[in-house]
């Protein structure tokens, strides 16, 4: 789901989180040993029923007020047609396993190979001379090119299009050491309507889900939050047989977080709610007293979004 090529890693990039209810961005900078510093962030909450022009006025605002970079920009498509699968095929040669995952798409979609775009991630530690384990994602061509007309109104051009269940791993691999190879931590992003899901262990490995609310908001959903949680472990650990999760992070924005982990702690014991800010490795003073408690978990599929620079 990449847009653009270039030849090498920029040295500042912005991570934009956007949907219908909510605008989380940051920018971060790259000294050339790799660390990085938090510049600049921002948040606000769109219109209700805000349209495409709306919605990209108030991107162009958020970036204009906090600051950020227009150059270096990956987003993340979130729409209830994306779909998520955990895959396992032959060790195919490229050209076949391309063409094998477009035939799973195409089912999960139910849409030809033309009308959607797809891409995968590889589960490293468990693939092996004779099999690939990987995620697939997939979502409709026409949701993506909405998205980029709507970021190109507003003057965006992003680089890269992720998708929020995978950015929040990126960040919670590079603040935190990996599970112990018997164990895996599975981390909950909320937004008011979203819930990204993905169960992490050891290094690379990664079983991603994205559930939507089914009324709106989490405020009277949680069980069936509690119930989509409790079969991503489920599968996690007796279909694909790997570890049980031992940790349960939940971080976004949580209406509730005292109850809602109160309900997780039924699933998982050790559950805490993780603000990731106190973990970035530097801070612009400057922003650093905006930076509370309840916003910091908001910025967490932004900061995940923003570690890309893996530019082909």
């Amino acid at each position: 789901m990449r847009a653009t090529k270039t030849t090498h890693q920029p040295r500042r990039t912005v991570g934009l989180d956007v949907s219908d209810t909510h605008l989380a961005a940051v920018q971060l900078g790259f000294s050339r040993d790799g660390t990085f510093r938090l510049e600049h962030a921002g948040w606000a909450t769109p219109p209700p029923n805000a349209s495409e022009r709306q919605l990209a006025e108030a991107v162009r605002q958020l970036f204009r007020q906090a600051g950020l970079s227009r150059d270096a920009v990956c987003t993340a498509i979130e729409t209830p047609s994306l779909a998520v699968k955990h895959v396992r095929h032959p060790n195919l040669e490229p050209t076949e396993m391309v063409h094998a995952l477009a035939i799973e798409a195409e089912e999960m979609l139910q849409l030809p190979r033309a009308e959607f775009y797809m891409d995968w991630h590889q589960n490293r530690q468990l693939t092996t001379a004779n099999q690939i384990d990987g995620v697939l994602a997939a979502t409709p061509r026409k949701e993506v090119d909405q998205h980029l007309q709507m970021l190109a109104l507003a003057g965006i051009f992003p680089r890269i299009v992720d998708i929020g269940c995978l950015a929040v791993c990126n960040l919670y691999h590079c603040l935190n050491k990996a599970p112990a190879t018997d164990q895996a931590t599975a981390i909950i992003a909320l937004t008011q309507d979203r819930a990204d899901i993905a169960i992490l262990h050891s290094i690379g490995n990664v079983l991603p889900r994205t559930v939507f609310s089914p009324c709106g908001t989490w405020n009277k959903a949680e069980d069936y939050l509690s119930e989509c949680v409790t079969d991503s472990l489920k599968y996690h650990q007796f279909i694909l047989h790997a570890p049980p999760v031992t940790r349960l992070v939940l971080t976004g924005n949580v209406p509730d977080p005292a109850r809602l982990i109160d309900r997780l702690r039924e699933l998982v014991p050790l559950t805490n709610f993780w603000n990731p800010i106190p973990d970035l490795p530097a801070i612009n003073k400057q922003l650093q007293p905006r930076l509370s408690h309840t916003v910091g978990p908001r910025l967490a599929t932004s900061l995940g979004l923003a570690l890309r620079r893996d530019y082909p």
